[in-house]
């Protein structure tokens, strides 16, 4: 049975939902995919962590490709079977379409990791989800991906990015206060 997680993409403020599904399914089995219990293919603690932070930097750096062409077919290359049979190009295209207005230069991601505001798990599905930002000079690109288990890697199945402008604030360093914070989506704040 299908899962639905809700596809949010903002772009300068403006927020467009789609759903997308979140988990394999039953068809997946009779497909050639792995369906081991998650029992038996969780990666755990800094293996998890640098698998996340692969997964998450490959995903973005193809999510931001798609923005340079303003066409996010792109993702097909990450996708799992699941996403690709589940979403036309252009219905990926129409839920991002808010970010065709964004001009990519260079390499917004040289040099940078993401952040993580959840360490990275294993949902009871046998999916990893992943929830972070990087932090861009005019602002953040946050973002929620699912990745489930196909053949012998993990595919993206389920995409949420959002970007929030920002300005620091001026530092006093004689107050001793801390000069930003963050609100993340699931309503954990962190420390800039």
């Amino acid at each position: 049975m299908k899962t639905l997680v809700s596809l949010i993409a903002l772009a300068a403020g403006i927020a467009v939902a789609v759903p997308v599904v979140g988990t394999a399914s039953a068809a997946n089995a009779s497909q050639g995919l792995n369906t081991q219990s998650p029992a038996m293919v969780r990666p755990a603690g800094a293996q998890l962590e640098t698998i996340a932070i692969e997964l998450a930097d490959t995903t973005m750096r193809v999510f931001l490709e798609g923005v340079r062409q303003k066409d996010f077919r792109v993702l097909g290359q990450v996708a799992s079977l699941n996403f690709r049979k589940s979403y036309t190009p252009a219905q990926v295209n129409d839920a991002f379409k808010q970010f065709f207005a964004v001009t990519v230069t260079g390499d917004p991601l040289a040099g940078k990791s993401p952040i993580f505001v959840a360490s990275p798990l294993i949902n009871t599905a046998g999916a990893l989800e992943v929830q972070g930002f990087y932090e861009l000079p005019d602002g953040l690109l946050m973002f929620q991906l699912v990745h489930v288990r196909e053949g012998t890697g993990w595919k993206l199945d389920g995409i949420n990015v959002r970007s929030e402008p920002y300005t620091p604030p001026a530092a006093n360093p004689a107050s001793g206060a801390k000069p930003l914070k963050f609100k993340i989506p699931a309503g954990r704040m962190v420390e800039a």
